[in-house]
């Protein structure tokens, strides 16, 4: 006679077993916080209330419903992406654990496999069989970790992580630029896709040479990253004029010294026509300074008065850079929202 399910829980209770969860983190809220609000509000509803005019709806029976588009508009497809790394010593979160008892965890996660994807609203990026597969896909790696084979016609891609290999930043790029885009254009030619991110640092990760005024130096030389051009608007407000971050080498109104080096913030804002004639300290001295004048006031220091300005509030992470190359859309999430995307009831 074998034993059954309700009797196999009696006696795990009668035995001093409890039905416990075990947590391994602290669920952190910041929903609320003012700067994650600023961008639910002003930034991701806003835009959205913009893209949902272009998005179409999805029938019970699995066809578009297409609205009307004005001149020169294409449809506009949501995707969304997320990746998550599944660890050998996860385990489950709820076990049978003895009152009297603790359990022992491994301190260690284990073996980690990072699963990278993209999913539509009705199922995940892939392409039908009835569609040629591109020459760019058929190149792909189908066997990326040991004993693990892919399926090239999928958008999926995997990883095994640990010991120094990791997801970065560079792989999503790739992995959006030549696995989901080209699947996506091959399933929806006449469309234009809408890419949805987590806004996580590895995501909104600027250019090398993006627009930046945290790490550039008040004077020209030393240790500056190198900037792309910047732009901004003369006197009369409707004259643009391009700015170059570095001395040009045959600048003869230059110190000998200064040719071929990057500007400074002080440069940069003298030929801008900002620099205050009392002039400007480096830097925001103190914590309390920096957090209280840097919010309130926008000349409490050149790097501040410098990140304020159009060219520099316009910049975009590469990836945004990168999929609109391709002359497609990117949004990002609002931060602590990970319930709006809606891959993530999926793993």
């Amino acid at each position: 006679m074998s034993l059954t399910a309700s009797a196999a829980l009696a006696w795990l209770k009668k035995l001093g077993f409890e039905w416990k969860e075990v947590r391994k983190g602290v669920y952190i809220n910041g929903h609320e916080k003012p700067e994650v609000v600023f961008h639910r509000q002003q930034c991701f509803l806003s835009q959205w209330k913009e893209f949902a005019k272009r998005i179409p709806k999805w029938l019970p029976s699995g066809q578009i419903d297409t609205t009307p588009l004005l001149a020169g508009q294409r449809l506009l497809i949501p995707v969304a992406y997320n990746e998550c790394t599944f660890h050998l010593n996860n385990g489950v979160h709820h076990r049978w654990i003895h009152k009297d008892k603790h359990l022992i965890c491994k301190k260690s996660r284990g073996q980690g496999l990072m699963v990278s994807d993209f999913l539509l609203p009705y199922h995940r990026l892939e392409m039908p069989e009835s569609v040629p597969l591109p020459a760019i896909l058929k190149s792909r790696n189908t066997e990326p970790v040991p004993g693990l084979r892919i399926n090239p016609r999928q958008a999926t891609e995997y990883m095994k992580v640990g010991k120094g290999s990791w997801w970065q930043g560079d792989n999503l790029i790739d992995h959006v630029l030549n696995v989901a885009i080209p699947i996506f254009e091959s399933i929806f030619p006449n469309a234009q896709a809408l890419v949805l991110f987590a806004h996580a640092i590895s995501n909104t990760t600027d250019a090398f040479d993006a627009l930046g005024a945290s790490h550039m130096n008040m004077d020209p030389g030393g240790k500056q990253p190198h900037l792309r051009e910047g732009w901004y608007y003369k006197s009369n407000g409707v004259t643009l004029h391009i700015q170059k971050m570095a001395f040009d080498l045959n600048d003869l109104s230059v110190p000998e010294s200064w040719r071929g080096m990057f500007k400074g913030c002080k440069r940069v804002l003298q030929e801008r026509g900002l620099w205050p004639v009392g002039g400007l300290r480096h830097d925001c001295k103190s914590k309390k300074s920096k957090k209280d004048r840097g919010h309130t006031s926008n000349f409490c220091c050149p790097r501040r008065l410098l990140s304020v300005q159009p060219d520099f509030l316009a910049q975009r992470s590469q990836l945004q850079e990168e999929i609109e190359k391709q002359r497609h859309l990117c949004l990002f999430f609002p931060k602590f929202h990970c319930e709006l995307n809606w891959i993530e009831y999926r793993w």
